[in-house]
Order: C-alpha cells, then structure tokens, then sequence
C-alpha cells in the first residue's frame, strides 16, 4: 500500500501549470454538471406563479329556476382564488391573441357567451356542454405548452366545483317548496284516501242495488210475456162483450118493438072488451086466436133459452162478469167514472130485466086467464076479467117499453164504454208488447251494467288502498325533506359540489423537482467522470509495463489516480451540493457509501474497457451514457419503457445507481439499496479483475502494442500505451 501511495503522489505531482487547472476541472465536472443542472430545475413549480395566462370573459348570466347562474364570473373569482399561474384579465380577445402571438402570454382561456346558458340547458330538457377555449402557442416552448396544458385538470375541477355549488344552491333553495308541494299533496292525497272510502261504500251499494235491479228485470221478463198474454185475453173478452152488448142492443129493440106491439094490442083489447062482452059470442074465437097469439109473443120473448128476455139477462150478466174481471186486472180502471157508469147501467138493466121478467110473467099469467075464460062457458065473466086483465097488461106493458127504452140507453152507453176500454186495452197492450219486446235488452244492459259495477266495486278496494299508501308515502317523504337555513344550505352546496377531499400519502416523499431527479444526475455526473477523466490522466505507466512488477500492483498504480480523481469528485458534488441545494438525504451515511462504491465502481469498468479498447473508450461509454438515460429509469419507472430499454435495463449499471441514490435521498426498501450497492460492488471487483488480466496480457508486448494504430493527439491517453518517451 506504501509502494501505491507513494506512486499516486508521485503521478500527481506531474501536474504542474495549466495542467492542474485541468486536473481540478475533472475534480469539479461532477459538481458543475449535477449541480447547475439540478440548481436550475431544483423547483420548477415554486415559480409557475409567475406565468402569465389571459382569461378573457364574455360570458352572460342566465336563469336556472329562479337563481341567476353566472358562471363566467364565477369562474374567474374561482381562478381569482387560486392563483396557481399569474392570471391577467382581459376584455379584448384581439389583445389576448396579440400577446400569445408575442409571448407575453403563455396561454389564452376565453369563456364564450353562452357559457352559463349552457351550463342551465340540462334544466330545460335540451342539454348543451358549456365549454372554455383554451389558445396555447408551442413557439413559447413545447414544456411550457405541455405544463399549461396540465392546467385543464386544474380548470375542470374548479368549473366543476363552481358549477356544481350553482346547481346545489338553486337544489337547496328550493327544497322549501318541494317540501310545502309534498305537504299538500300529502293532504290532498288523504283527502282523496277518505272520499274513496267513501266512494267504495257507495259502489258496493249500488252493485248489490244494481244486482237485485237485474235479478227482478230478469224476474219481470217473464211477467211482462203474462201481462201480455193477460191483455190479449182481456182485449178478445172485450170483443165479446162488445159483440154480447150489440145483441142485448138488438134484442133490447126487438122486446121494445114487441113491447110496443104488445101495448098497442092491450089497448086495442080494452077498446073492444065491452064490445066482447056484448058481442062475446061473435068475437070469441078472435079474442082466442089473439089470446093465442100473446101466449106465443110471451113464449118468444121469454121461452127457455131462446127467450128474448133470458138473452138479454145473459149477455147483461156476460158484460157486468167482463167488467168486474177487467176492473179486477186493471185497478186502476175502477177510478173511471165511464167505467163505473156502465157498470151501474148493467146493474140498473138487470134490476129492470127482472121488473120486466115479472111484468111479462104477470102479461102471461094474464094471457093464460084470457084463454082460459075464453074457454070457459061464462064469457061474461071472460070478458070481465079480460077486461080488467087487459088494464094490467097495458099499465105493465106500457111499463116494460119504458124498461126496454131505458135497456137500450144503457146498452148505448155500455157499448160506448166498451169500444173506449177496447181502445185502452189496445193502447196498454201494444206498449206491453213493446215493453216486453225491449226486456231483453234492457236484462242485457241491466246485467252488463252489474258486471261493470261488480268490476268498480273490485276496483275501488285497490284504488283506495293506493291512495292511502299514496298519502303515507307523500307524508312520509315530507317528513324527510329538513328544514334547512341559508347558512345550511350554503355549506351543503359547498359540500355537495365538491363532495370528495382527496388527502394524498406520500412515503418518502422528494418534495422538490430537482431532489427528485438528483439520483439521475448524480449517477450522470459520475459516468461524465469516466470520459473526461482519462483526458488528463494516464491510464497506465509504459515503463511500468516493460517491468517485471506484478500485473496486481500495475493495475492498482494506473487505477488509482483515475479513483482518486473519480472519488474526490463524487464526494464534492455530494457534499457541496447538500448545503446548496438541499439534498439532505435520509440516510446520510448510506448516500456518501454510495457516492463511494459508484464513482469507484464506473471508474473500474471504464478503466478496464481503456485498457481493452484504448481511445475508443471514450465513444463507447458515451453511446452507451445515451442509452442508460433511457433505460436507468430515472424520469419514468422501468415498466413504461419500450420492451429493448426494459431488457436494457438490469445490465446498466447506471440503474443500479439511480435505484440506490433514491433509497439514500428519499428513502426506501434498505433491502434494495444493498443489493445495488453489492451489485456495483461485483462491479468494481470484476472490472480489477479484468483490468489485472488485461495488464498481465500487456506485458508481452505486441507490435500494435509499439506501434499504437490509433494516435491521434500527443495527449497522455492517447500515449497510455506507447513506451515511446514522450
């Protein structure tokens, strides 16, 4: 170790002059690239305060209900609010359009005029999405433009929230009178609950009315077809007793003629009695045969059944038998006074039928006298009791042709009341006819009206059934509708429109931009070392070769200025950069291990693959810093890489650096730092290994080895291989 500290003076007390000034450049390139760097994009966002946005607002207020929605306005007091960029207000598009054009302005947003009669339209059914017009320019710088263009998260949640407390408060205040409408529909609905009860009462009613109503329609249909039937009897009784009345009329008149006969007869006999009597003996045989003819007028007029007179008292009893059973089927004919006239007049005919039964019985009694003293020898006496007989038989003719005057009057007046009764009867049987003729359709109507009520009176339980429950539900929600104040209702609309507070956790949090992208710099800066390091440092003596020293001892005296440069530079970039920028790692001791085992570990592999390859080293780790930057994961994780720079990914040791600085500075899995660190370690242990073998290979000289193909410039790495002095 003595031999190799003594060697490490002895090469840098080579640098003299300028040639220190270069040495102590290589010493800081780590700091001044990770520094300046990381100093310039430390905190990126501490100052997006001071980017100018113009907001230019033409929006008009609108109604929604009964609240003036004004969105633009509150909009821009929300922007107000939240000052995350240096909002200008402006009321001039032309001068909003002019200062993106210039750059004065890194972003437009303009509110149209429509926007808060957009933002209504859900209320009226016709739906319109309101929007903002968001102007970028790129020419002002494409990060800048992407960093505005975050700002629509921004805008959206703060439109949303504003939006949303707009609709919550016009929701909120008109809960009252959604609360009042509920009440009074409740009441109305209970009001309604109460008359249906009623209603279903009275349904029910009326279809076992209605029932019973079509049962005795079903019931009169068959007594409609009697009442019929009855009527026709009566009308065709009627007939009869108009035909019977016409006959006592014409043997009314035939006894009034030979009443008046009879009369005239008896008086023409008193004429002659006292003739008789003095002239018996000469007009006896003519007061026989007239005595003769009289027993015979008697035997027509009353002789068994074919007497006048017994005709007469038959039809008469006939007529009086058809009233009484017409009054007896229609009551109501019993309040006609024709009808009780006639009646009356065929009780009045009969009592003089019998009056006349017994005149005529005495005229026959008489007759029978005259004959029989006309038979007698004493014809004296004959004629005297003809005489006398004669006197009765005019006063009872004379009666009976009264009699028979007035049986004829009344059969007049029967007959009259008759042909009216037939005309009632056949009024009140045709309207019985037609009566009966609409009962089967009004039995129709009559049952399909009961089956209707019946379906009513099944309907009605369920309708007032709904309407309660209907009350109760409308009662109920009432209930649930609060009473809010302003002050409440404010704070809901306020909650309600924003109504989800994100709290973000963040373990091992960078805080800071640049504190976040330190672990890639710094991994950066310490491979920059690897190609800037060797332009100033040999990377093997040529004489140290020609010996015969041990290919250990070789490799550690050109390795070891180039890890003292390497490790000395690491730790001022770590250590300088803690103060200044704030680093403050979480886990110091680790953070300088680290800076340590990196910066050794880069410079081993690139010290082995300087002495492997000569100059071309520095191009190779260049193309390959380029291809870490992608693959080591330090902006976006592993995982979001293409499939090359993932498999790219766990042979650069770039990412084994950037992994390990983050548990360092931020924190994290411990487990994970200690295998980077025994990852970079194998690193640095493998390439000493190689760079021995390949110092041990050098030892026997080559010609390319005398004869380096590619020199290009007298500096001490293009000579690291040349025993040519210099």
């Amino acid at each position: 170790m003595s031999a190799i500290s003594h060697f490490l003076r002895y090469e840098f007390r080579r640098f003299k002059g300028l040639s220190r000034v270069a040495l102590v450049f290589i010493l800081l390139v780590p700091s001044l690239y990770g520094g300046i760097y990381l100093a310039a994009n430390w905190d990126l966002y501490d100052n997006i305060d001071q980017v100018r946005v113009a907001v230019v607002n033409h929006d008009r207020p609108a109604k929604f209900e009964s609240v003036e929605v004004r969105g633009g306005e509150q909009f821009v007091q929300a922007l107000k609010d939240r000052p995350v960029f240096d909002w200008v207000f402006l009321d001039d598009d032309d001068e909003a359009a002019s200062g993106l054009a210039d750059g004065e302005y890194f972003m437009t947003i303009t509110v149209p005029e429509d926007f808060s009669a957009n933002l209504t339209s859900v209320g009226n059914y016709d739906p319109r999405r309101a929007k903002l017009i968001l102007h970028r320019d790129d020419a002002n710088g494409f990060i800048i433009g992407t960093l505005t263009g975050k700002a629509e998260d921004a805008l959206a949640k703060t439109l949303d929230a504003s939006v949303a407390d707009a609709y919550f408060r016009a929701l909120f205040g008109s809960l009252d009178q959604i609360k009042n409408g509920m009440v009074g529909a409740a009441t109305g609905a209970g009001h309604l609950s109460d008359g249906l009860d009623k209603v279903t009462s009275g349904v029910a009613l009326l279809h076992d009315e209605v029932t019973g109503a079509a049962e005795r329609v079903a019931a009169a249909k068959g007594g409609l077809a009697g009442v019929e039937e009855n009527l026709t009897k009566v009308e065709g009784a009627i007939d009869q007793a108009g035909e019977g009345m016409g006959k006592v009329r014409d043997g009314a008149l035939t006894i009034g003629v030979n009443t008046a006969s009879a009369v005239g007869e008896v008086r023409t006999a008193a004429g002659y009695v006292s003739q008789l009597a003095t002239h018996s003996l000469e007009t006896i045989p003519a007061a026989r045969q007239q005595a003769q003819q009289l027993v015979a007028d008697h035997a027509l007029i009353t002789g068994g059944e074919t007497g006048l007179l017994i005709k007469h008292r038959h039809h008469s009893n006939q007529a009086s038998r058809a009233g009484q059973a017409l009054l007896a089927t229609h009551p109501e004919l019993a309040e006609d006074p024709n009808v009780q006239d006639l009646l009356n007049e065929l009780a009045e005919d009969r009592r003089i039928l019998d009056q006349l039964a017994e005149r005529i019985a005495a005229v026959e009694s008489s007759a029978s006298a005259i004959k029989a003293q006309l038979d007698s020898v004493d014809v004296e006496g004959a004629a005297r009791g003809a005489t006398a007989a004669l006197d009765n038989a005019r006063t009872s003719a004379e009666a009976a042709a009264g009699g028979v005057e007035r049986i004829s009057e009344g059969t007049k007046q029967v007959d009259g009341s008759l042909t009216d009764v037939r005309d009632a009867l056949r009024s009140l049987t045709g309207g019985a006819r037609e009566l009966a003729a609409a009962a089967p359709q009004a039995l129709d109507g009559a049952l399909k009206l009961s089956d209707a009520i019946g379906t009513l009176n099944t309907a009605m339980p369920q309708l007032a059934e709904g309407a309660h429950k209907l009350a109760e539900g409308l009662d109920e929600g009432a209930k649930r509708l609060p009473d809010l104040t302003d002050a409440e209702q404010q704070s809901l609309a306020v909650t309600m429109s924003s109504p989800v507070e994100f709290e973000q956790v963040v373990d091992h949090d960078a805080k800071y931009y640049g504190r976040g992208l330190a672990p890639m710099f710094f991994s950066i800066a310490l491979w920059i070392v690897t190609v800037s390091a060797f332009l100033v440092v040999r990377t093997i003596s040529g004489r140290a070769l020609t010996g015969r020293g041990n290919p250990l001892r070789i490799a550690a005296t050109g390795l070891g200025p180039l890890a003292a440069v390497s490790l000395v530079g690491a730790l001022a970039m770590g250590l300088g950069l803690w103060p200044l920028l704030g680093i403050d790692p979480v886990h110091p001791w680790l953070y300088l291990l680290l800076l340590t085992v990196a910066s050794l570990s880069f410079i081993a592999l690139a010290y082995a693959v300087r002495i492997a390859a000569g100059s071309p080293q520095t191009a190779i780790f260049l193309v390959w810093l380029v291809l870490q930057l992608a693959a080591c994961g330090g902006v976006f994780p592993v995982t979001m890489l293409g499939p090359f720079f993932r498999a790219l990914a766990p042979v650069s040791p770039m990412w084994y650096s950037v992994t390990a600085f983050r548990v360092a500075i931020s924190g994290g899995q411990l487990s994970t730092y200690w295998m980077c660190i025994g990852v970079l370690g194998a690193i640095f242990v493998a390439s000493t290994a190689v760079s021995v073998l390949l110092v041990r290979r050098r030892q026997r000289f080559r010609m390319r080895d005398l004869h380096p193909p590619m020199v290009t410039s007298k500096s001490t790495a293009d000579f690291a291989f040349s025993v040519r002095p210099r």
